[in-house]
């Protein structure tokens, strides 16, 4: 083995607290109550439009991604926490010559800020999200494309995720 690539919300951080805010400030704009998290947590993985189409489901769908995006940064850092062990067990990876990278649906700004904020970003030499493929997860291109950036053959790399949405 010579790579691990890694989903980032569920599986590195816990951010469902951040997410779940923005979506609830998306909600109060359509006058809508807010949700519970857990509420909010089963339709994260596929991206804002997904995610608010299940969540918000009123008012026009570009609108609601662009509320939720301008939201997203005034809570995404204090609504994110690292999961516990994670940043041992990335030294213990990267000790080992392992080259790891991060393929997520979120934004990839907002998982390169949530990195550096976490204090692990030097871990990776790879963070992709949707915007750097054509198709995002659980399409493999995301994967394909870490991988290609890293020089590692599929073969020789394992994915760690926390949904189906991940593979």
């Amino acid at each position: 083995m010579q790579a691990v690539l890694f989903d980032f919300d569920g599986t590195l951080a816990d951010s469902y607290p951040a997410i779940a805010a923005s979506v609830n400030f998306v909600r109060a704009q359509r006058g809508l109550p807010p949700l519970p998290e857990s509420a909010v947590r089963v339709h994260v993985g596929r991206g804002p439009g997904h995610l608010l189409t299940h969540t918000v489901g009123v008012g026009d769908p570009a609108e609601n991604e662009r509320i939720y995006r301008q939201h997203h940064p005034t809570v995404m850092r204090q609504g994110t926490r690292l999961l516990q062990d994670v940043a041992p067990t990335l030294m213990r990876l990267r000790e080992r010559g392992l080259r790891l990278g991060v393929c997520s649906n979120k934004p990839v700004a907002y998982t390169r800020e949530l990195l550096e904020e976490l204090g692990v970003a030097g871990c990776f030499e790879a963070v992709l999200g949707p915007e750097d493929v054509a198709r995002p997860k659980p399409a493999p291109d995301m994967l394909l494309a870490c991988l290609a950036r890293l020089g590692v053959p599929a073969p020789l790399a394992v994915y760690v995720g926390d949904m189906t949405v991940d593979v």
